[in-house]
Order: structure tokens, then C-alpha cells, then sequence
């Protein structure tokens, strides 16, 4: 018996100039068993070759998560070389491209959620990447028209001068992690704004 959902999943092969690659091995498997609509579903290989176009399809039932465990559907595609790509099929859609299936990331790699309001489980959590976890205060001083040189008590994430967000490297220069020496020294009055990790 089919489950109640397929989704179909096109993809194109390129090869390193980024040119469509036609005839290039494309391999598709749960890796393990997953219940789906009280069905119990396997991890046999779905097999295909990409087109002239390098194209490919395959029809496959959602791996997001059942009943017991997250699932992933692993993609093998082999051609000059052999790339392995771990992917999570939601079942949202019916039809997506392969470039836009998120890769399945194991628990202990994944970074810490941010607050879930409801209490409940989330599927699609909202993460942070590691470097961005942490509290954030600004310090403000004014320029004296002799100072280039600045500093925070933590770790500096922004910069700016009077108001307007600062580029690394063209209006300022990161000395370390908590001190900035701004290209063009700021003019006396001028407020410089750090933000800060602590």
C-alpha cells in the first residue's frame, strides 16, 4: 500500500565547470526503517541516471520524522567522483529541488534552540550559530579627533560611527577581539558605538 504522501525531488548534476552532467549515478535511501501511516517503509535504494539536461527525479515518501525517531534520506551521487549528501524530506511540499532539501544535522552537532513559547516540540526549531549565543551590550563614546584606537569589554561584533554600521576592513581594522582601529580616524564629536559580547 502507498503512503498518503509522495514527494517528488528533482535535481540537476553538474560537473566542475558547472555544466549539466549526463549519465551521472544518483543512489537514494532511508537510512533506517520508518513508520509512516501505520506502514512500516524500508531502506531499499532508489537508482536513477541524470539526463542530458542532468537531470534527475525520484518519488519518495517524506523522512522528516515519525512516530519514533528522526529519519534522512542519504543521496549518493557518483560521477567523476562520489558525493554523499544527507537530506531531510519534509513532506510539506509535493514537489522540491534537491538544492533546497535542508541537510540532516546529528542531535549533538546541532546548536542550542532558542526559547520554544508553546513548550512543545518543534520540528523546524530556530537555531544560532554558536558565535552568535551569548549577551550583547553596546558601549558609546565620544571621539576626541585624535583617537583611531577603541576598545570593548568583550568580544566586538558591530561597529559604528555616528549611527551607521561600519565594514571590517575598509572603515576598520580588528586588532583583537576587543579592539578596533578605525581606518580614518573619527572627527572630535563624532560618537562611536561598539556592540559587545560579555
Amino acid at each position: 500500500m502507498p503512503p498518503a504522501t509522495i514527494v517528488t525531488v528533482h535535481g540537476t548534476v553538474k560537473d566542475v565547470s558547472g555544466e549539466p552532467y549526463e549519465g551521472a549515478l544518483v543512489e537514494a535511501y532511508l537510512n533506517s526503517q520508518m513508520s509512516y501511516s501505520s506502514d512500516l517503509y524500508g531502506n531499499a535504494f532508489k537508482r536513477t541516471f541524470s539526463n542530458s539536461l542532468g537531470r534527475f527525479t525520484f518519488d519518495l515518501i517524506p523522512s522528516s520524522f515519525d512516530d519514533q525517531r528522526e529519519n534522512y534520506y542519504v543521496f549518493r551521487i557518483v560521477k567523476d567522483t562520489t558525493n554523499i549528501y544527507k537530506k531531510i524530506i519534509s513532506g510539506s511540499l509535493p514537489v522540491v529541488d534537491f538544492a533546497d532539501l535542508p541537510d540532516y544535522v546529528p542531535p549533538r552537532q546541532r546548536t542550542p534552540l532558542l526559547g520554544n513559547i508553546n513548550r512543545h516540540a518543534n520540528i523546524n526549531p530556530i537555531t544560532l550559530p554558536q558565535e552568535l549565543i551569548g549577551m550583547f551590550m553596546w558601549t558609546s563614546t565620544q571621539a576626541d579627533g585624535d583617537t583611531s584606537v577603541f576598545s570593548a569589554p568583550g568580544e566586538i561584533f558591530f561597529v559604528a560611527l555616528n549611527g551607521v554600521v561600519q565594514s571590517s576592513s575598509i572603515d576598520y581594522v580588528k586588532r583583537s577581539t576587543n579592539v578596533v582601529e578605525f581606518i580614518n580616524t573619527p572627527l572630535a564629536g563624532d560618537l562611536v558605538a561598539i556592540q559587545y559580547r560579555i
